[in-house]
């Protein structure tokens, strides 16, 4: 649609997406199971600005620096801190701190060596 076409304030398209770029299809449960491979994982989103963010990140309880992990070795989220089902919460390794994305938003995924 081009500004022409435009008859609200939500048609105008937004300058920071780059509407070309294929988002790669994922669910809660695909993520997990990648997550749940791999120590360090590569993710490129769409963050709610629009902008694009790549995030180095991991789920795995070994890789979370101590003073970050939950006390339950089982529990991979956030402790305390239950994560809606559109999101997806990670652990930045280089940030340091638990982030989520939204699912929907993942351009691509991919393992780090």
């Amino acid at each position: 649609m081009n500004i022409d076409q435009c008859q609200n304030e939500e048609d105008y398209p937004n300058p920071f997406v780059d509407e070309t770029k294929e988002k790669e299809t994922h669910t809660k449960e695909s993520l997990g199971e990648v997550f749940a491979a791999n120590n360090k994982i590569k993710v490129i989103f769409t963050k709610k600005d629009g902008s694009e963010r790549t995030m180095l990140c991991t789920k795995k309880h070994g890789t979370i620096p101590k003073e970050y992990r939950s006390t339950d070795q089982k529990q991979t989220d956030r402790p305390g801190k239950p994560t809606p089902d559109h999101l997806f919460s990670v652990f930045d390794l280089e940030a340091n701190g638990w982030r989520s994305f939204t699912i929907g938003n993942v351009i691509s995924i991919g393992h780090v060596e």
